[in-house]
């Protein structure tokens, strides 16, 4: 199970709910595809969010091309794309958050004929662990969260309750599982895990400077 299908839910509804708001009827007047895009984006080092859309492009009646390059690669890396939803086309980026820093973005998008070019930045920082305390079925993975976003734990499937506690600093976004089936559904502290859970998603942010961050917590049979 690899961890692109865990954000497939977010990222659509996310997809959707962007394009049913951005149609743009292209025969009239063109729309800035850069129109609503961010400053500076803020993430945590090591968050699997090129697997996400950081920024969509309004939708257009004719096709379009996007490019997207980061001038330090070393602190973050991103990819530009291009999709078709129905009759309307549209363009993404993902972000991959790599090591503390900044580095600017320069972004590139053609439509019928005719080039936008926008920059933004990326602020990128250290990783540290969210949790003050995470305990699944009696055993404390607290510990396990120190070093990565993204760790592999010892059961072969989740069961049990799950309680834990974020530091103050941080406020979750969203915190589900996914079972051996691919069925996703929303957690809660003190909550009971439903049988075969082989994956924990927390989606969250730093509070203070609104980094956001993406944790995958794998049982051995999730990986």
């Amino acid at each position: 199970m690899k961890k692109t299908l865990k954000l497939l839910i977010f990222c659509f509804a996310t997809m959707l709910m962007l394009l049913s708001t951005s149609s743009v009827n292209v025969s009239a007047k063109v729309k800035n595809p850069f129109t609503g895009i961010k400053k500076t984006y803020h993430f945590i080092a090591g968050s699997p969010s090129e697997y996400g859309m950081d920024f969509i492009t309004p939708s257009y009646s004719s096709k379009i091309k996007m490019t997207a390059t980061s001038s330090k690669k070393s602190v973050a890396t991103v990819k530009a794309y291009t999709a078709k939803e129905g009759k309307k086309y549209y363009g993404y980026i993902g972000i991959n958050p790599k090591s503390k820093g900044t580095t600017t973005l320069t972004l590139k998008v053609t439509i019928k004929g005719k080039t936008y070019k926008k920059t933004c930045k990326v602020s990128v920082e250290k990783y540290v662990n969210p949790f003050d305390s995470l305990v699944i079925d009696g055993v404390d993975y607290t510990s396990k969260m120190d070093k990565k976003l993204e760790v592999v734990l010892s059961p072969d499937y989740f069961n049990g309750t799950i309680s834990y506690k974020i530091k103050p600093d941080y406020k979750i976004s969203y915190f589900y599982a996914d079972d051996a089936n691919f069925n996703s559904y929303d957690l809660s502290n003190g909550m009971k895990l439903k049988k075969k859970t082989v994956c924990l998603a927390l989606v969250y942010k730093n509070t203070k400077t609104k980094a956001k961050g993406i944790m995958y917590i794998y049982s051995k049979k999730g990986y």
